[in-house]
């Protein structure tokens, strides 16, 4: 516990501001959390919680009977009554139409505080905002009130599924200010964790925050790049992968998953809104930034791409679709990659059916009855043309495959992740497509006589491809030959 509990008001009882509400009870301080969320401060007085995040609805009961932990919609009851020594800043930041974060949420809860302040303060920014908005703050604070007000950077650094031991855990601490004593202040509150503490401008822990979700939105579009090339040249994007990884450069936490592209509250959001802030600061073209998302633009259709090399045309096919979150350990579906994937799909005239364990409520307030959604995943396979992995959920690993083969009307399955056993599926007569090797490396031998006949699809083929192809038909010990019109082609 620290020596000396502080007061603390956090503003905004979102994701990162009920994490930081929690986190600071559970570690002695006082807290009162302030939303004008109504509906969303009644169920958290009575320690409903409503994100879905481990640990979180323990520690809000804790701190509650405790009365370590406040919540109220009123910044008159909150800073008249607490009189908190510091304030966090934990408000939304969406994005405009071009991309740029829109900072009006941040803005409100500004003036509200500085209308409502009874001494001088320490106002600190845990939401994502662009570089300069610690200076906008400051006069915003001094055309609203006479108390001292001293901003403070200090940017979360949280993964969903994992935030409450992320903030119990840091890598780093990033402080950002021009008031030295507002910075040490600051400092002492996580020096419990004994972790790197960073100290720097405004601007520097600003932009030290979308550089970092950039950098990691970075490494994932790499790695569906270098997958796109993978699959061209009879190379194996999980061995590549595993290779970089092994590098004491890289190491084995590295971002590098090939899959349905990066998505999330955060990554396609800073991403925009650090191109966004590129041009308006002049720098004469954001290009890698830039690439990063047009590469992550395209997954999608890749995917859907995939599902019609096993399918052929997609309507009317019924697809059984593993997860809906955007990633595992979450019920977050926002800018979910596999929503995306099920919406292409569906567009394509595919029927599916869906399972996710946690995000199929917030799952239906996106997608409602454009699909129907299943109690498990072997309501969600039964009857169905193919089976699409979209989300890692360990669970899903733990499925018994022959069980979900024989409830399935043509064993196929989409592996967005490159998360299911292939092996396993594939000696079980699954025809297996994943992302970044060949799709000839996955089929079973049944299907490689199908396919033999298939002009459309031997089109699609790489010379690789096509090579792996012959010597699988060779293996089987029957006369079979690629189909004439396809073999004239490649003869001229």
């Amino acid at each position: 516990m620290n020596a000396i509990p502080k007061t603390i008001a956090v503003v905004g009882s979102g994701y990162v501001g009920l994490i930081t509400a929690v986190a600071f009870a559970k570690l002695g301080h006082r807290v009162v959390c302030i939303d004008t969320n109504e509906e969303k401060v009644a169920k958290l007085r009575r320690g409903v919680v409503p994100i879905y995040e481990p640990g979180v609805r323990e520690l809000l009961r804790d701190g509650l009977a405790k009365k370590k932990l406040f919540f109220t919609t009123q910044y008159e009851d909150a800073f008249a009554v607490h009189q908190p020594d510091f304030v966090f800043l934990c408000v939304g930041t969406p994005p405009r139409a071009d991309g740029s974060a829109d900072l009006k949420y941040v803005e409100r809860a500004v003036v509200s505080i500085a209308k409502n302040l009874r001494k001088a303060a320490i106002v600190i920014t845990k939401s994502t905002v662009p570089v300069g908005t610690g200076r906008h703050l400051q006069e915003l604070f001094r055309k609203h009130t006479h108390k001292p007000v001293s901003i403070v950077s200090n940017p979360e650094y949280l993964r969903e599924g994992k935030a409450l031991y992320d903030f119990m855990n840091p890598d780093k601490i990033v402080i950002g200010s021009d008031d030295a004593a507002a910075a040490r202040k600051v400092k002492r509150l996580y020096a419990i964790f004994k972790k790197p503490v960073l100290t720097s401008t405004l601007e520097t822990s600003e932009l030290a925050k979308y550089a970092q979700n950039a950098f990691l939105a970075t490494e994932i579009s790499f790695a569906n790049t270098l997958a796109e090339i993978a699959e061209k040249c009879n190379a194996d994007i999980r061995t590549i992968v595993e290779t970089i990884k092994l590098d004491k450069r890289v190491g084995p936490n590295a971002y590098l998953g090939a899959g349905p592209g990066y998505g999330g509250s955060c990554f396609p959001k800073d991403v925009k809104a650090l191109i966004n802030f590129s041009k308006r600061a002049g720098v004469r073209a954001p290009s890698l930034l830039q690439a990063v998302e047009r590469v992550n633009n395209g997954r999608i259709n890749g995917l859907v791409t995939k599902a019609e090399f096993l399918l052929g045309s997609l309507k009317g096919k019924r697809i059984g679709f593993w997860g809906l979150a955007f990633n595992a350990g979450t019920d977050d579906v926002r800018f979910s990659p596999a929503v995306s994937l099920a919406r292409a799909l569906l567009k394509k005239g595919a029927v599916i059916t869906a399972y996710d364990p946690l995000a199929m409520p917030e799952a239906k307030r996106d997608l409602g009855s454009l699909i129907t959604y299943a109690d498990d995943p072997y309501k969600a396979a039964k009857g169905m043309d193919m089976v699409v992995l979209a989300t890692h959920w360990p669970q899903f690993k733990r499925i018994e495959f022959g069980h979900v083969k024989r409830l399935m009307r043509m064993p196929n399955v989409l592996d967005a992740r490159n998360f299911l056993p292939a092996e396993k599926l594939q000696k079980l007569g699954f025809n297996y497509v994943g992302v970044g090797f060949p799709f000839i490396k996955g089929m079973h031998p049944s299907w490689l006589k199908i396919i033999a006949k298939d002009v459309k699809k031997l089109k699609r083929f790489s010379e690789h491809e096509l090579r792996e192809l012959r010597e699988g038909l060779a293996a089987l010990g029957k006369e079979v030959t690629l189909a004439p019109v396809f073999a004239e082609e490649t003869a001229e």
